[in-house]
């Protein structure tokens, strides 16, 4: 092993320090010291020294050291004394004799191994001192790496752990930068990856708690850690394929003892359940407080967080019960569109409360010179949306008292079961068949589902046809015979995607 330039030079003169002093018994120079300045040995000639280092062999007035490339000669005493031992302090001179240089030896004792040295140490050291815990961890790292020792290399990693750890300690409770640095420092020493991962996590839970804390910068905050959590923490924002339903939950319940007692894989998945918590925060800051803008909150929450879709749905609900408030102020295609949101989200029966409200803002808005076709188109929506027959006739009534002679009165009325009595309209008699029939002359089958262009061909051109656009599309009433004799009612209807108009009912009257 040499050592680079500047520190043999550096040895040197410390050594040649030595050597002018007159207590040459200063502090020994390990093996690793001394075969790093090998290049300066003839320059050591005769000065006084002491080096130790692990016994290699004893011969009888010789011993070596190990990883020294110098033989240490002694007297047959000396070398007795230094047989049993593990590690050995020499105390004696370089000399150099037929340009071959020795270590001549002039006393010796005995050193505990280098485990009990360790552990020497390591009592030795204050626990909250962290710059002693480094010193030991160099001076394990050293000798574990020259001897080869995995023990001592095991200890290295023990000091550095606890010297970052007794680090971590003395940091103020907001330094979330010290904590990251330490995570780095952590990394670069390949301590356990679980260390730099929880300290990370420290740092970064802190800067989330006091971005949060009444403070008026929440928003650029919450922006520069998501920023970091890039840097650091990709997989914070990256969706997972499957959501860990039970383990987000305990982290939201106790997030630092989830943490660092989860394994590598829980823990990369709790980085993005950490990560989902600050993006959730981010995003909903800007949720009005009448959830008026639920759908645009909806849609930054999909697009962040795909992985739970509930997150995302809790706001578009909360923007349809805002519209569903503002509903007596809708038009009738924002009524439409919001009663087949909720249909959509399975809920019928909210789709239907929808259109009442609506149906019931439009009739308090009426005047006391309300128009029949006003009436019969509310009447008409009533039937389709609602299938509330009662409130149309209700309506159909009113109309009737507006416009006595309206046949879309009359039309809407006699397909309702009702005829005009001494000017009163009032529920018919029923008279009906249980199969409609068609009327006399007329032997062809009639059925629901027929097409329009099929009816023409099996019964020919009503005597009378009522056409009424709705919002669905087109109802019609065709009527087949005289108002003298028996009268044949067919009603057929034809939606947005269909060709033309099919049956749907036909009734005798």
């Amino acid at each position: 092993m040499m050592l680079p330039r500047r520190d043999r030079t550096i040895l040197l003169a410390l050594l040649l320090t030595v050597a002018s002093v007159q207590n040459a018994s200063a502090q020994a120079w390990s093996v690793i010291q001394f075969q790093g300045a090998k290049g300066e040995w003839d320059k050591l000639v005769d000065t006084p020294m002491q080096v130790e280092g692990r016994l290699s062999s004893v011969l009888k007035n010789q011993i070596r050291l190990q990883k020294c490339d110098l033989s240490f000669t002694m007297t047959e005493e000396l070398a007795r004394l230094a047989a049993n031992a593990k590690n050995i302090e020499v105390s004696g001179r370089i000399r150099k004799e037929n340009n071959k240089l020795t270590f001549e030896v002039a006393s010796l004792k005995s050193m505990p191994p280098d485990s009990e040295q360790f552990q020497t140490k390591e009592r030795a050291i204050k626990a909250n001192r962290p710059e002693e815990w480094y010193a030991l961890a160099e001076w394990a790292r050293e000798r574990g790496n020259f001897y080869d020792d995995p023990a001592l290399k095991e200890s290295y990693s023990l000091c550095l752990t606890r010297a970052v750890g007794y680090e971590a300690r003395a940091l103020t409770p907001d330094d979330r930068e010290g904590r990251l640095k330490l995570a780095d420092k952590a990394a670069e020493f390949k301590l356990p990856a679980s260390l730099s991962s929880n300290l990370r996590h420290d740092a970064f839970r802190l800067w989330w708690q006091l971005a949060v804390l009444n403070n008026p910068k929440e928003s650029e905050e919450l922006a520069a850690l998501e920023k970091r959590l890039t840097e650091v923490w990709p997989e914070a924002l990256r969706p997972l394929a499957n959501w860990p339903g039970e383990l987000a939950e305990k982290y939201t319940k106790d997030p630092i003892t989830t943490f660092s007692e989860a394994d590598p894989l829980e823990q990369r998945q709790l980085q993005r359940v950490f990560g989902t918590h600050v993006q959730l925060r981010r995003i909903t800051r800007d949720v009005l407080d009448d959830g008026r803008n639920g759908s645009d909150i909806a849609d930054k929450l999909a697009r962040a967080i795909p992985e739970q879709p509930q997150l995302a749905e809790r706001y578009r609900d909360k923007e349809l019960a805002y519209r569903l408030g503002k509903i007596a102020t809708a038009s009738r295609q924002e009524a439409l569109s919001l009663s087949e949101q909720f249909r959509q989200k399975q809920r019928p029966e909210v789709a239907a409360e929808t259109l009442r409200k609506w149906l019931g803002a439009r009739e308090k808005d009426r005047s006391a010179e309300v128009d029949a076709p006003t009436l019969v188109a509310l009447a008409d929506d009533y039937r389709q949306w609602l299938k509330d027959d009662a409130k149309a006739v209700s309506l159909l009534m009113a109309a009737h008292r507006i416009e006595p002679l309206s046949e879309d009165v009359k039309t809407r009325l006699t397909d309702l079961g009702y005829e005009l009595q001494g000017g009163r309209w009032a529920k018919a008699a029923s008279t009906t068949p249980a199969t409609p029939q068609a009327p006399p002359g007329f032997d062809a089958p009639i059925a629901v589902g027929m097409t329009a262009e099929e009816l023409t061909r099996q019964i020919g051109q009503p005597a009378k046809r009522t056409v009424i656009a709705t919002i669905g599309g087109i109802d019609e009433w065709w009527t087949f015979g005289s108002g003298n004799g028996s009268r044949l009612l067919i009603q057929l209807q034809r939606r947005r995607n269909d060709s033309q108009s099919k049956v749907v009912r036909f009734e005798n009257r």
